[in-house]
């Protein structure tokens, strides 16, 4: 069978962190991750995979099979979850998964204007999510939706940038596919794509915290630190590809006929289990919103 590629959409439903591990001398010292190229911050597809492979093992009943358990060619051989993420054998060898989990990446990102809450994103951003049709704004204006009343005769202001020329252009300019006029923000800010990344690291989540001495139970000297996060409502878009060599899913009781069924229903979970760190102090939840054929 010939690999099939889905393009599956996100909204944060709490902030989100993902770590870059270690500490780093600046702003905050734990730092989320970001994509090499362009300085944005994602989330990565292993990070992605581990909580989907974790929460479709515990909707199929079989926990262990997204941790440490051995592969039993008997008992397994029909599991989906094994089926879908791959598995080795103490033997050797094993089976390599039939889905590839894609980073993913911010679509639409949540920033305090003049004007009230608004979404920015770029040209080469709605073109990787599938937009046509895009004309790109001067270094010297930003192209808005029609929405955002005043904005073009006094001017917009995010965070620390002000633009003095914005143009309502952005819905003349745009053909949209379905999944994303469906989740399409209120007020949707075009940006030149040069500035689209200090725009978004400006007016990331920080938060500061202390760690807790276990035996006394209050603050420990020295232990403050600061870490960022995507914050609440951001819109992200992943692609995800199902190579199903392996031919034709086991029969289970989920009623799953193809990889991408288990993979969607652990991602269904992450709008209440959530994914990447600091789960228990109010971050993580990431709710499914859609997803549409590439290829």
């Amino acid at each position: 069978m010939s690999p099939k590629v889905k393009r599956f959409f996100y909204r944060t439903l709490e902030p989100v962190h993902v770590g870059a591990g270690g500490y780093r001398l600046g702003r905050v010292d734990k730092t989320i991750c970001r994509e090499l190229g362009t300085n944005l911050p994602k989330i990565p597809g292993t990070s992605i995979s581990g909580a989907v492979k974790y929460y479709a093992a515990l909707a199929a009943g079989k926990p262990e099979a997204a941790g440490v358990a051995k592969y039993d060619p008997k008992e397994d051989k029909n599991c989906p979850i094994f089926y879908t993420f791959g598995h080795a054998s103490d033997g050797g060898g094993g089976n390599a998964g039939t889905i590839g989990v894609g980073d993913a990446y911010i679509l639409f990102f949540p920033v305090f204007s003049t004007a009230g809450p608004v979404w920015v994103t770029c040209k080469r951003i709605l073109e990787q999510a599938g937009a046509t049709g895009i004309t790109a704004p001067g270094n010297n204006k930003i192209k808005t939706e029609k929405n955002l009343v005043g904005a073009e005769a006094k001017g917009l202001s995010l965070g620390w940038l002000w633009f003095s020329r914005v143009a309502n252009e952005l819905e003349e300019d745009l053909s949209m596919p379905h999944s994303l006029v469906k989740y399409w923000p209120s007020a949707v800010v075009l940006v030149p794509d040069n500035l689209i990344a200090p725009i978004v690291n400006s007016n990331l989540e920080v938060r500061t915290s202390v760690a807790i001495d276990p035996k006394k139970g209050t603050a420990e000297d020295g232990k403050l630190f600061s870490y960022e996060a995507i914050p609440r409502d951001t819109v992200l878009f992943q692609e995800v590809v199902e190579d199903n060599y392996r031919g034709k899913m086991p029969s289970n009781a989920n009623g799953w006929d193809h990889p991408i069924d288990v993979y969607r229903a652990g991602a269904k979970m992450m709008g209440t289990l959530g994914v990447g760190g600091m789960g228990t102090r109010g971050f993580g939840r990431m709710g499914y919103c859609d997803e549409v054929d590439v290829r």
